[in-house]
């Protein structure tokens, strides 16, 4: 039987997604969406732990079709104008090695990044040139801990935190996303998120309130 699959948890400053899909991952089974009240959360920061808390049990509560409890895994999805995404290369070099070699690069990384984050990588493939391509993901901590405190204290049970764009890929065939270059627009009220993946993986991924996405129906976006 295949394993229940943890609930998906995503908000911004101005709202809160709930989602639960099938074990086969085909369908959306139960979903809940609620506007959050200005100030509550700020950057993506939560600012009010208790309203934050009683927000939290009205969009589980008010869940469609029926209520979800709270009693549950959930991965929860990081606002991308909060992450930092940065690709390198190592080396192709065996075993150990190769994670030393992963490990040193993000070392190097880190004088770049904002102070107190929490970091990660993922291995992508190979370059034309046989390097070990791998993307390294930054997180404020403040975030994550703000977040999980959060939810462990109603019950939940925080099996990972990452960024958004991680979870908007796996909803996608893959068979749609191998050896193709694709823009993936996301379209919530009042903001967009713009993600570049090649190939299934991310390069680049954007969060833009509505006044920054265009004006009179017009955007660009320029990739560097």
């Amino acid at each position: 039987m295949p394993a229940k699959p943890s609930l998906g948890l995503f908000f911004n400053d101005s709202s809160i997604e709930l989602s639960q899909v099938s074990a086969d991952g085909q369908r959306l089974e139960r979903f809940n969406q609620l506007v959050l009240p200005p100030g509550l959360v700020v950057n993506s920061e939560i600012k009010n732990r208790s309203g934050f808390s009683h927000v939290l049990q009205l969009l589980f509560g008010t869940a469609k079709p029926r209520p979800i409890g709270l009693n549950n895994d959930v991965v929860i999805g990081v606002n991308d104008n909060r992450v930092f995404l940065s690709e390198f290369t190592v080396p192709n070099v065996p075993g150990k090695n190769l994670n030393d070699a992963i490990d040193y690069q993000v070392r190097s990384l880190l004088p770049v990044l904002p102070s107190g984050v929490e970091t990660d990588s993922v291995i992508l493939g190979k370059s034309a040139e046989g390097l070990i391509e791998a993307l390294l993901a930054a997180i404020p901590r403040t975030i994550i801990e703000n977040c999980v405190s959060i939810c462990t204290s109603l019950g939940l049970r925080v099996l990972a935190v990452e960024p958004a764009v991680f979870a908007n890929i796996r909803i996608i065939q893959q068979s749609q996303l191998q050896s193709k270059n694709l823009l993936l627009v996301y379209l919530g009220e009042g903001f967009g998120v713009f993600s570049y993946v090649t190939s299934g993986n991310p390069r680049f991924s954007d969060f833009l309130p509505q006044s920054e996405i265009g004006h009179n129906g017009h955007f660009a976006l320029v990739f560097e």
